[in-house]
């Protein structure tokens, strides 16, 4: 073999040595770094950090803090309880579309044919504002109301007036009662 022929062959096995020694150093799981007192050890499937420092005749590696870990955690627990949440929303927009718990049509929506108890097909109870009529209703007996307090409580003062002796009728007053009943 000539000498020529002998240096790319050289340059082509140290090249494809270094290739296959990078490979196998960076498809190992764990990556090391050196600090003050040892190494650093990165696990790169789970992203745990152990701080390993020689002790006595051998190595030991101690788990560090996870900060991230606590920030996964808790991420985890919300998506969790988002999940929950919705599947609370949905059920109980299936209960007020449907009048029944757990009651839904094929594919968890509303039952096909629209919902039953006479709503309308929207799933949605028709809203009406009181007209003029309905709102003189509510007033009269509001005031109807309020007049029966107000008696009661007048009457209720004139049993307990301490100038009253049990004989004496009970004090009346010139104010006409209202005969309707509520």
């Amino acid at each position: 073999m000539s000498a020529l022929s002998f240096y790319p062959a050289l340059a082509a096995a140290v090249v494809a040595l270094t290739t296959v020694a990078a490979q196998a150093e960076s498809s190992g799981r764990f990556t090391m770094s050196p600090v003050d007192d040892g190494f650093v050890r990165l696990d790169k499937e789970t992203g745990s950090m152990a701080l390993c420092t020689k002790r006595g005749s051998g190595w030991s590696c101690l788990p560090m803090d996870d900060r991230q870990k606590a920030l996964r955690d808790e991420l985890d627990r919300l998506k969790a309880e988002n999940t929950e949440l919705k599947d609370e929303v949905r059920r109980l927009e299936e209960t007020f579309v449907t009048g029944k718990p757990g009651d839904s049509g094929p594919g968890g929506g509303p039952q096909v044919g629209g919902p039953p108890g006479g709503l309308p097909p929207s799933g949605l109870p028709e809203l009406k504002l009181p007209d003029e009529e309905d709102v003189d209703h509510a007033v009269d007996y509001l005031e109807r109301m309020i007049r029966k307090f107000r008696e009661r409580f007048e009457d209720f003062g004139d049993k307990t007036d301490p100038n009253r002796t049990p004989d004496s009728p009970p004090k009346s007053d010139d104010t006409p009662r209202d005969p309707t009943p509520l």
